[in-house]
């Protein structure tokens, strides 16, 4: 593989004065500021955070960029049609026994040691940007009679958003045998996992968040627990 770099000339115009091409790169020596062409305004627009090439050119790719000298960083991370390949993860953190927590986001959460109950809370919408997102981690089974609660009153999850869970079946598929539960988009705020003798949520299983620009989404696999004969109860819900 070759690297190379884009080729430049030397524009005779001010920058404030230099229309191109639309489409066009260009940039000021002094301030190392890069512009883009619409075609027709002098000048362009600036190439960063707000600017023409994070609002128009690439907005379906809900990417957040800012410009540092001649280079563009992404500093909020990449959303794709699920919400959150790409993001920028800054910690992973192991919640308190019994604990009730807000969620951060791009923050990877790890469930209680002792497989108990714990509530977590949701960023709110206002505080809340495209591509931001949350993992939960099953790593300790959720105890039988225990309920992990995740969402916040009145932020209801976006339409059609899964949790994934194994049904039971005997024969010849033993916890290879899956159900799904769907939020409806209107009344489900919560996500309850809902631990069961031989059912789940076990080791392994994630919940993993996203936010959309309007609500969060939430796509969750439960693995099982035990013999894996036990239908896992975990579901959408209002409270």
């Amino acid at each position: 593989m070759a690297t190379k770099k884009i080729p430049a000339k030397t524009i005779v115009e001010a920058i404030g004065s230099h229309v191109g091409k639309d489409g066009d790169l260009f940039y000021d020596t002094t301030t190392n500021a890069l512009r883009i062409s619409d075609g027709s305004t002098a000048g362009g627009a600036a190439v960063g955070f707000g600017g023409a090439l994070e609002s128009d050119a690439i907005s379906s790719a809900n990417a957040a960029f800012v410009t540092i000298n001649d280079n563009v960083k992404i500093v909020g991370g990449l959303a794709t049609g699920s919400g959150y390949a790409a993001a920028t993860v800054v910690a992973k953190t192991q919640t308190a026994n019994d604990a009730t927590i807000a969620l951060v986001k791009n923050v990877i959460t790890m469930n209680p040691v002792d497989g108990n109950a714990c509530v977590y809370t949701l960023p709110t919408h206002a505080a809340s940007a495209v591509g931001d997102f949350i993992l939960l981690e099953i790593d300790t089974a959720i105890a039988n009679g225990e309920t992990v609660k995740i969402g916040t009153a009145s932020q209801f999850f976006m339409a059609k958003s899964r949790v994934v869970r194994q049904t039971g079946a005997t024969g010849s598929a033993v916890t290879g045998i899956t159900s799904i539960d769907l939020a409806d988009g209107t009344g489900d705020d919560f996500l309850n996992l809902v631990g069961l003798t031989n059912a789940g949520p076990g080791v392994g299983g994630t919940v993993k968040i996203g936010f959309n620009g309007t609500n969060f989404m939430v796509d969750a696999y439960m693995e099982s627990s035990g013999t894996g004969v036990a239908a896992n109860l975990s579901v959408f819900a209002t409270t």
